[in-house]
């Protein structure tokens, strides 16, 4: 006769975090989960894991939300490939408010991606001088300058470049 004695049963580390980010802050959620499994917004309790709408839902550890946007972004299989295709890794799994502004910043300040990605902007072209004018006002240039320490009450001066040989400022 077989006797089965133990069972044993592998669980990722993450998993294991997941479970204790609720101890602070989900335990209202968890408790009005187990009376009503999904709720009306989309939230239901499988095995003590919080779901919404099937994705595993994490808690307000900034640490934990971290690891798992670096797991997925900068592993083989994420492969820095840039904001979108993060996202859509990360939402796959994992729900929480804020997902998306969290993955942008994160892929913003990682620093393989700021070295290895290139612009996606055309570059500028050849800048090309204004031709000299051949005579006096015809060709009359403004700018005001502004954000100067105050003087009798202003901030700004308007200046104007006539014919580039004189430059009158008021």
């Amino acid at each position: 006769m077989l006797e089965l004695a133990a069972i044993s049963e592998v669980q990722p580390v993450w998993v294991q975090e997941v479970l204790n980010s609720y101890v602070k802050e989900a335990q209202q959620m968890i408790a009005q989960l187990l009376v009503r499994s999904p709720d009306e917004h989309g939230f239901s309790l499988h095995q003590g894991i919080i779901r919404k709408v099937g994705r595993i839902w994490i808690g307000a550890n900034s640490a934990l939300r971290t690891k798992l946007i670096a797991a997925l972004h900068d592993s083989a299989i994420g492969g820095h490939s840039g904001i979108q295709a993060t996202y859509q890794r990360v939402n796959k799994v994992f729900y929480w408010k804020g997902l998306k502004a969290d993955v942008i910043q994160f892929v913003h300040q990682c620093v393989t991606c700021q070295k290895a990605k290139c612009e996606r902007t055309h570059p500028a072209g050849l800048l090309q001088p204004l031709p000299v004018p051949q005579g006096v006002w015809e060709d009359v240039t403004m700018d005001f300058i502004e954000g100067l320490p105050k003087s009798e009450g202003f901030d700004t001066i308007w200046w104007w470049l006539t014919d580039f040989r004189n430059i009158v400022i008021s």
